[in-house]
């Protein structure tokens, strides 16, 4: 427990209360936050929530922050990932921050993607839930099945829920995003002026 609580990093909210980040996981999120002078978001949720966000010419714009090692080569993206997911993320955040780190913690490069730019990794993930994968059926085939059983006469609103149900069996355990990809999709930031950087960028994207 001491030694979670000493790895923590302190980032104050504009409101002036600290907000400590003490999960080990946390801590190089709360370098980027501190990085690129970001509002850290409200924390762990049952519902999407940005990771932080910032705060240019008066405009607030939402950030989904992701690192890795380069030795991992890849980023995380959910233990839950389909379709309700990637409308969650469209909805929840403006722009994704990628950062890759040393084995040590210390940042090497830092890519910005917007959503538009995040549409390769969207498709995928759809296309994956749909078409089925690791030996299970996708929607496309409960969508088959379901028509056939609408047919026979069963009731719609069982069908509905059989499809929620098959909507949340049928999402990918965390399909990562390669740090290729996110070169070739992103934005690589300035390592001297990387906020200044990300600001402008920002700016222009709103434009």
């Amino acid at each position: 427990m001491l030694k979670l609580l000493r790895s923590a990093v302190a980032v104050v909210a504009p409101w002036g209360a600290q907000v400590n980040r003490t999960r080990q996981d946390d801590k190089i999120e709360n370098k980027q936050l501190q990085r690129f002078g970001m509002t850290p978001g409200p924390g762990r949720s049952n519902k999407y929530v940005p990771d932080g966000s910032l705060v240019v010419e008066g405009k607030e714009y939402r950030c989904e922050l992701k690192s890795t090692s380069v030795s991992r080569g890849h980023f995380s993206t959910s233990s839950r990932m389909g379709t309700m997911k990637v409308q969650a993320w469209k909805k929840g955040f403006d722009f994704s921050l990628f950062s890759t780190v040393t084995e040590d913690g210390e940042f090497m490069e830092h890519y910005v993607c917007f959503q538009k730019d995040l549409e390769p990794f969207y498709n995928k993930v759809i296309n994956k839930q749909n078409e089925g994968h690791a030996g299970r059926a996708g929607m496309d085939s409960w969508n088959r099945a379901r028509q056939h059983l609408l047919d026979q006469g069963w009731d719609e609103e069982e069908l509905e829920r059989l499809t929620k149900q098959n909507l949340f069996g049928s999402r990918i355990n965390d399909p990562g995003i390669s740090v290729s990809d996110v070169k070739e999709w992103g934005i690589k930031l300035n390592n001297k002026h990387p906020e200044e950087h990300l600001k402008q960028l920002l700016k222009e994207n709103n434009e």
